[in-house]
């Protein structure tokens, strides 16, 4: 019964995306990235392989990595209450970096953002 509580009251979540990028700051960023000298193969080595490969108009390559973590928030799992009102918890958290035609790192933005999503009669 215990167990229940806790897992009723803590909610379920689930984690999509690159887990290396899960706890990145821009601070924790400046450790991993020196602009104009951190190259291609150590952003793979530390970060892994992008979720996606962009080109700019410039021909400039952005790689793009993303990390999401769902929760359902512990009012969805109240009986006949979850009627009335249910939620979701995403984090996300994106980071894009851009190389130049040699393969070296010139600029690179990390964002993070949380969204809480309702439902339910009262919403």
């Amino acid at each position: 019964m215990a167990l229940f509580l806790v897992t009723v009251l803590c909610g379920c979540a689930s984690n999509t995306g690159n887990a290396r990028i899960r706890s990145q700051s821009k601070r924790s960023m400046s450790r991993i990235i020196t602009l104009n000298v951190t190259t291609k193969a150590e952003v793979r080595e530390a970060l892994g392989n992008p979720d996606s490969v962009s080109f700019s108009k410039e021909n400039l390559e952005i790689w793009t990595y993303s990390f999401s973590r769902v929760t359902v928030n512990a009012d969805t799992f109240i009986p006949l209450y979850n009627l009335m009102s249910a939620s979701t918890t995403v984090k996300s958290r994106v980071i894009m970096i851009v190389f130049n035609l040699d393969g070296v790192v010139v600029n690179y933005d990390l964002k993070t953002k949380k969204e809480i999503s309702s439902w339910g009669l009262l919403h």
